[in-house]
């Protein structure tokens, strides 16, 4: 076990660093219309708020509740649903369809949410169990702060003093934080590997997939009459973050085997996705000159 907790404190290093740099080239592509473009837009934050850091946490309690799962996979799954913008996002998204201002956009506004969403999700999640459970404000304020102001900023400026040089440079640097990623998560993957294995074969991927599918289905029907945006919002409802889910884990001192469920969800919830994503650029070539209808503004 000690050895999963000294890989699990490296991980969570790499993959900040990882979240950062992807941060940074967000940054470094947008404008400042683009971060503000949802913020900006009462009913399209409402609605990305309810599909990702609502619809979801609640799905997910109900779905446990009634399926008999044990207590540490339970709370993987929780931990997991709570866990908003994943970090595979906004690229994701720009493949879904949606444009460049509502993928930056929507990624920044639930980015910065997490100060609020996830400490009170917890505190939530603590009641209902009665267990004692938080997430200390200013500690989840201080890594959106240099996790996510600070790249964002630092990119945003490079693009208004050096624009060639910045949109040059983002593709790069958003390749970086994927390899960042995946050298954060893959000594991870490998140490929990077995008790992931474990885990198959007696309903828990099953309950994974089906909670991962309500996000998708929820964010597509709430995404408006745009097709992109459709996309987008239900990718950033069904997959999320193992690196926000390990911080909750962490200040709460939850079992290390925490960690095996953790990654089983965010395979399973990208797997979920796949068929989806093919599916969304299949009906986006079906029509490629058709002018994209406004969604929720």
């Amino acid at each position: 076990m000690g050895d999963i907790a000294s890989l699990l404190i490296i991980s969570d290093a790499v993959v900040s660093a990882s979240l950062i740099a992807l941060i940074l080239a967000v940054g470094l592509d947008a404008t400042a219309d683009d971060v503000l473009y949802v913020l900006r837009r009462p009913k399209l934050l409402f609605v990305g708020v309810l599909s990702v850091n609502v619809i979801m946490p609640v799905a997910a309690g109900l779905v446990i509740a009634l399926y008999p799962l044990t207590p540490i996979v339970k709370t993987g799954i929780v931990l997991m649903a709570l866990s908003a913008v994943p970090p595979i996002l906004p690229g994701e998204e720009l493949k879904a369809g949606a444009t460049k201002a509502y993928a930056y956009g929507l990624y920044t506004a639930l980015a910065l949410l997490t100060v609020i969403v996830v400490p009170a999700w917890v505190a939530v999640v603590g009641w209902i169990y009665d267990v004692q459970a938080s997430v200390p404000l200013a500690t989840v304020a201080g890594k959106v702060g240099w996790q996510v102001l600070l790249p964002l900023t630092i990119g945003l400026a490079l693009r208004r003093l050096a624009p060639k040089l910045a949109a040059g440079a983002a593709p790069w640097v958003s390749k970086f934080s994927m390899t960042l990623l995946f050298v954060g998560e893959i000594p991870v993957f490998i140490n929990s590997w077995p008790m992931m294995m474990a885990l198959i074969g007696d309903g828990t991927v099953l309950v994974m997939v089906a909670i991962s599918a309500i996000g998708l289905l929820a964010g597509h029907l709430l995404g408006g009459r745009d097709l992109g945006e459709r996309g987008a919002l239900a990718l950033a409802s069904a997959t999320r973050h193992p690196g926000i889910a390990t911080m909750i884990a962490s200040a709460n001192a939850a079992d290390e085997q925490v960690s095996a469920v953790i990654l089983l969800f965010l395979l399973a919830g990208m797997l979920t996705a796949e068929p989806y994503k093919r599916l969304l650029k299949r009906r986006m070539r079906l029509a490629p000159t058709s002018p994209g209808m406004p969604g929720v503004t």
